[in-house]
């Protein structure tokens, strides 16, 4: 679930005029005279966790709700909480709350929304949204998400509804900062940054990045609430601006820069001034801030190194120069790991100048480590690394390219893979597991199930399909997204591939990646896909119950992809051959001949171990399907 979950905070800052309880009482802050800063504080807090329609449930979001609200009403709020709204409630609940607390100028009012988010890309623009329960997953129905989803452009009309001054909205979720252009503003005198109007928003990541179902940016807007780190000059008070840099650069950090907040303000010369502000009480002034005066020194690479209070872990997988704060601390081979110990907390900025020069900033904490991860931006075909297919929706992995020995002459090899011959294929990916019935959903979606050869793409009538059809909209059967697709024709098979951008792979090819290309070398590889015990790797007749199972459940092969041996045969481009004579050596498709029949490889959930060998061939009509066939995508 961690995986795909897309947890979405917002924060939303403004107020309204009551006395005398928590949220109801001004906030003083000291300048050049002592002046109220707002007069009363109000926070909604919106939590999600009970999806239906095609979503994950999200558990993290009941431990995230009671932890942003202690943060908030130790900073001075009054919180109101809802939970589990659907997009009429969710509009109701925003009005009631802007009309409510939202009209005084001097007032500040927050909203925070935790659950799913979504990003789409219609005609070249990226929107994003905010998920209520009773919205559609968009990857089994588009059409209905659109019609239940809140966009940000709605968030953004609510926005310029409030009358406060100020807004600040926090966006914990996978969709980049469109409303808003981004900010880097050193902040300025309080008085002066608190006068003017302003509509701030954060977001925790950049589009198509995943969130967490246990937010690391939740975590750290808490951890900026309740203590110093985030106060940059150390004036007791946490600007909207200051928040933002901290959670970028804290998020990027724990998150080992898989997330890549952005922050700034909103595109409105009215709205744009200001910066929104929190007043930290005296303990969180005073906190961490008795410092050690009497410094460690150390050298790394012939550099004096001043060493205080935590230390920095940098690994990296391209060689050159490490510099911390402008000073050279050492060279760095690609694929290493280095730990500077004691290194003065607070901000700092780093490069790495090698092969190709990345740039940042990095928070470090009394004695804890940070990390740095410096990759590479340069397309990696290394056999063996992994990427991601967007439109897909899955992971690929290379497989490289090279020679090797194409058939078998075992003992139980059918004449079928003979005579061995040597072929030489050039570098290619394969999907990591065979397409699975979500996968296959979202192109049918897109495309709808056509008819070729005879025959549609998918048999969605025959029994055995785990995938139905609702209101015109395709999805798996309950239980069964994960599963690889089944009833699916040759046909239906290359036309996904073409639709993702790449294509069946040859026969050649996928031999190679069964048996581990030059790391599982003819005469020494494995009699099975990854090993020569075959329940180590395969779903096959003796141990499926007779049934497939869901992908990547098995040990992988020396490239890492699963299932290669057994669960479903696997269709490739090539006709069939009763035998390897005058077969291509170059890795192309087999396409020759008078044959229409198509090749089907690695065995099934209901043949015996001796058919899942990763030599081991079928054939099929290219319009058969059946609950035995599926496949995988070739780039």
């Amino acid at each position: 679930m961690k995986k795909t979950i897309l947890l979405l905070t917002i924060i939303f800052v403004a107020g309204t005029l009551f006395a005398q309880q928590r949220g109801f009482k001004p906030v003083i802050v000291a300048g050049t005279g002592t002046s109220e800063l707002y007069k009363e504080s109000h926070a909604l807090i919106i939590g999600m966790s009970e999806y239906t329609n095609g979503w994950p449930k999200l558990s993290g979001v009941k431990k995230d709700i009671p932890e942003v609200k202690t943060a908030l009403e130790s900073n001075g709020f009054h919180v109101v909480v809802k939970i589990d709204l659907t997009r009429a409630e969710l509009d109701q609940v925003f009005i009631d709350f802007i009309t409510t607390y939202g009209q005084d100028s001097e007032n500040r009012l927050l909203f925070y929304f935790a659950g799913h988010g979504h990003t789409l890309n219609k005609f070249g623009e990226t929107i994003g949204y905010i998920v209520p329960v009773d919205a559609p997953n968009p990857n089994y129905n588009e059409a209905g998400f659109i019609q239940k989803a809140m966009p940000m452009s709605r968030i953004e009309e609510y926005a310029k509804q409030a009358g406060s001054k100020h807004a600040l909205f926090l966006f914990d979720a996978c969709f980049s900062g469109s409303l808003f252009a981004t900010s880097r503003a050193v902040p300025e005198i309080i008085n002066y940054k608190t006068a003017k109007p302003v509509r701030q928003f954060i977001t925790s990541g950049s589009a198509d990045e995943t969130v967490p179902d246990k937010s690391i940016f939740r975590e750290q807007f808490v951890t900026a609430l309740t203590t110093n780190y985030a106060d940059a000059n150390k004036d007791g008070y946490l600007t909207g601006t200051e928040l933002g840099k901290f959670l970028q650069d804290n998020v990027v950090n724990y998150s080992r820069n898989a997330q890549h907040p952005q922050y700034g303000k909103i595109r409105n010369q009215y709205l744009d001034k200001g910066d929104f502000v929190f007043v930290l009480n005296n303990t969180q002034q005073n906190n961490n801030n008795n410092q050690n005066t009497d410094p460690k020194e150390s050298t790394w690479g012939g550099e004096e190194v001043v060493y205080t209070y935590g230390d920095l872990n940098i690994y990296t997988k391209i060689a050159g120069n490490f510099y911390l704060d402008g000073t050279k601390k050492g060279y760095l081979n690609a694929n290493t790991r280095k730990t500077l110990n004691n290194v003065t907390t607070g901000t700092h900025t780093y490069k790495f100048d090698g092969t190709e020069t990345k740039t940042g900033n990095i928070t470090v904490y009394e004695n804890k480590t940070a990390y740095i991860e410096v990759k590479s931006t340069k397309p990696n075909k290394t056999a063996g690394t992994k990427f991601t297919n967007t439109k897909a929706g899955c992971t690929m992995v290379w497989a490289g390219g090279g020679t090797f020995q194409m058939g078998s002459n075992s003992s139980d090899a059918y004449d079928d893979e003979k005579p061995v011959h040597t072929v030489t294929v050039t570098n290619f990916a394969l999907s990591q597991n065979e397409i699975t019935n979500a996968q296959y959903c979202k192109f049918l979606n897109d495309k709808g199930n056509q008819t070729k050869g005879g025959a549609t793409w998918l048999d969605i009538n025959d029994d055995d399909c785990q995938i139905e059809k609702s209101g015109g909209t395709f999805y798996p059967k309950s239980g069964k997204g994960n599963y690889p697709v089944i009833e699916v024709t040759w046909y239906g098979a290359k036309a996904y591939c073409e639709w993702a951008g790449g294509r069946l792979p040859t026969e050649a090819e996928w031999q190679y990646a069964a048996k581990g290309g030059n790391v599982e070398t003819h005469g020494s590889a494995s009699k099975y896909s990854g090993s020569n015990n075959i329940d180590d790797v395969a779903w096959y007749s003796s141990n499926s119950g007779s049934a497939t199972h869901e992908v990547g459940q098995k040990q992988a092969n020396a490239f890492g992809l699963h299932d290669m041996s057994g669960n479903v045969w696997e269709w490739v481009e090539d006709k069939w051959h009763s035998d390897y004579n005058g077969a291509p050596t170059n890795g192309s498709a087999w396409t020759s001949g008078s044959s229409s029949r198509r090749v089907n490889c690695g065995g099934s959930w209901n043949y015996p171990a001796s058919n899942c060998r990763s030599s081991v061939r079928r054939n099929s009509t290219p319009d058969n399907s059946n609950s035995r066939i599926g496949f995988r995508l070739c780039l």
